[in-house]
C-alpha cells in the first residue's frame, strides 16, 4: 500500500516542472534531502479469499495496527502498532538492519540485509509497484532536452523546407526539416544523439542500441523554431534484437495546457518480437482555476510468442490554494502479463492535501485503493496517511553482528526462520491478550480448552513488553 502512494505521489511530479505544473504549492519541491514519517491506518473490507464472515473476524485487528514509517537518505524505520503500543521495529542503516524482536543482534551484508533477512523483495517502489519503471518519470524530460539540441548538432544533415500543416490538438506547422543519414553513416548519427542527450535512462538505451540501415528525423516547427511533432524512422535495436522503428513525439506548450503524445511501433526484422507503445498526458488549468493531470497509455509486448499488456489511465485534479494542494481523481493500472488470459487491475483514488514546506512537509488524507482480476474487485481497502518531517532516527550498536552474504543457502535459511519465528511472536501474543476470546481470527475452529491455554501462555509474554 505504501508502494501504491509513491506511485501515485511520483505520478503527480512528473508534471511537476510543466510550463503548467500540476502541483502549485508544492511545486518545485525536492524531498530526498528531507527525512519524512509516514502513519498509514487500513480500513479494510474486501480482502480475498476470505468471505464476509472470515473478513468480520480480521476487521477488529487491522483497525486497531497501524504503521509507521520513517525514511532518510540512508536510513529507514518500520514499526507496527498495536492501538500506539510499539509491537515490532525494524531499522535499517546503510546495509545493516535491526529488529526490537531480537534486541542483540545487527544483520549485515554487502547489499539488501533486509531482503536477505526476510526471504523476499522488501524494497519499497514507485512505479514497479504497478509493473512500470521507476526511471520511467525522466524520458520525457530528457527526451525534450536531446530535441532541443538536436536541430543544431544534426545541422550539416539538414534539409528544411516550407510546410503549413495542422498538427491535430497541438498547432499549426510552418517549417519542416529532415535529418537523413545514410547506412554508411550510422555511427555519426548514434554519436550525434548522444551528444545531445542528458545523462539517466534515456542515454543508458540509446547507448545499447546498434543502428542499422538509413535513419530519418522530420521536425515540424511553429513560428520562433517551436517543435510540435518528431518523427523517427530507422533499423535498430540491441544486438541480436534488431527492429524497424517509428517513433512520434508531439509536444505542446502554452499558458494554458502542457501537452505530450508518445507512439513507438518496433516490430523484429526478422520473427514476431515487437513493442508498441501509445502514451499522452495533458497538464492544464480547468474554468475553475484548478490544476488537472490526465492522460493514458497502452504498451505491448511478445516476446517469443508471449504477449504481455499493460494500460493505464489518469484524471487527477488540484482544488489548490495559497497554503496547499489539495489532490483528487484517480488513477487505474491493468496488466496482462506473461501470457496471461485476463486482465489484473489497481486504482488509486486519493484525497490528500499537500502543505507546509519542502523542509517541513505535511502530506495528510485518504488512499482509497482497489484491486481487482477479470473485473471481481479482490482487495479494496481506504489508507488514512499522515506524513511529516521526521526526527533524526537513533542507531545503538549491538554485542553481535550477524554477516548474511557469507552465508550459505541452508545457514540463511535457519537464520530467515528464527526471524520469522520471532516476529510472528512479536505480533501475535500482544493481540490475542489484547483481544482476548474475541481473537476469533486466530481461534476459529479450536477447542475452547486450547484457546484457554493459548492465551494463558500469552499472557506473561505480554505482561514483559511483547518479547
Amino acid at each position: 500500500m505504501l508502494s501504491a502512494a509513491l506511485s501515485l505521489l511520483m505520478l503527480m511530479m512528473t508534471a511537476a516542472h510543466a510550463d503548467v505544473p500540476f502541483l502549485v504549492h508544492s511545486d518545485g519541491w525536492n524531498l530526498e534531502d528531507t527525512p519524512v514519517e509516514v502513519l498509514l491506518h487500513a480500513d479494510v473490507d474486501t480482502h480475498m479469499p476470505y468471505d464476509a464472515d472470515r473478513l468480520a473476524m480480521l476487521t477488529p485487528i487491522t483497525d486497531a495496527l497501524s504503521l509507521r514509517l520513517m525514511a532518510g537518505r540512508d536510513e529507514g524505520l518500520v514499526s507496527i502498532l498495536l492501538e500506539n503500543q510499539e509491537l515490532l521495529t525494524l531499522q535499517q542503516l546503510g546495509n545493516a538492519v535491526q529488529l526490537s524482536c531480537l534486541p542483540e543482534v545487527t544483520y549485515t551484508a554487502s547489499e539488501d540485509a533486509m531482503s536477505l533477512l526476510l526471504g523476499a523483495d522488501v524494497s519499497i517502489g514507485g512505479y514497479e509497484a504497478l509493473g512500470l519503471p521507476r526511471e520511467g518519470e525522466s524520458l520525457i524530460t530528457d527526451g525534450r532536452a536531446l530535441l532541443s539540441k538536436l536541430p543544431e548538432t544534426m545541422e550539416g544533415y539538414a534539409k528544411a523546407s516550407k510546410s503549413q500543416q495542422q498538427i491535430s490538438g497541438y498547432g499549426r506547422a510552418e517549417s519542416m526539416v529532415d535529418f537523413v543519414f545514410t547506412a554508411k553513416q550510422v555511427e555519426e548519427f548514434k554519436t550525434l544523439l548522444l551528444s545531445c542527450c542528458p545523462d539517466g535512462w534515456l542515454r543508458d538505451i540509446i547507448s545499447g542500441l546498434t543502428f542499422t540501415g538509413k535513419q530519418t528525423v522530420r521536425m515540424y516547427f511553429a513560428p520562433e523554431n517551436v517543435l510540435l511533432r518528431m518523427e523517427y524512422n530507422g533499423g535498430c535495436g540491441p544486438d541480436g534484437d534488431l527492429r524497424t522503428v517509428k517513433l512520434v513525439y508531439k509536444q505542446r506548450r502554452d499558458d494554458d495546457m502542457d501537452k505530450d503524445y508518445i507512439e513507438l511501433t518496433s516490430p523484429a526484422k526478422k520473427g514476431t518480437n515487437k513493442n508498441t507503445l501509445t502514451f499522452e498526458r495533458t497538464a492544464q488549468t480547468n474554468t475553475k482555476g484548478e490544476r488537472v493531470l490526465s492522460g493514458s497509455f497502452k504498451y505491448s509486448a511478445t516476446k517469443d510468442g508471449v504477449n504481455s499488456i499493460t494500460n493505464g489511465e489518469f484524471a487527477l485534479q488540484n482544488a489548490w490554494d495559497a497554503a496547499s494542494d489539495r489532490i483528487s481523481g484517480k488513477v487505474t493500472i491493468q496488466r496482462k502479463l506473461n501470457g496471461a488470459e485476463k486482465y489484473d487491475a489497481i486504482t488509486l483514488a486519493p484525497t490528500l492535501t499537500i502543505s507546509g514546506t519542502q523542509n517541513e512537509p505535511s502530506i495528510v488524507g485518504n488512499l482509497e485503493i482497489t484491486e481487482q482480476y477479470a473485473g471481481k474487485t479482490t482487495e479494496h481497502a481506504v489508507v488514512r496517511i499522515d506524513l511529516k518531517k521526521a526526527a533524526l532516527l537513533t542507531w545503538t550498536e549491538r554485542a553481535q553482528k550477524v554477516d548474511l552474504s557469507g552465508m550459505d543457502e541452508n545457514a540463511l535459511c535457519v537464520v530467515q526462520m528464527q526471524v520469522a519465528s520471532q516476529v510472528a511472536t512479536a505480533l501475535i501474543r500482544p493481540l490475542i491478550v489484547r483481544f482476548g476470546k474475541d481473537a476469533q481470527w486466530f481461534f476459529r475452529d479450536l477447542p475452547e480448552e486450547a484457546i484457554q491455554s493459548i492465551m494463558d501462555a500469552a499472557a506473561p509474554a505480554a505482561n514483559e513488553g511483547g518479547k
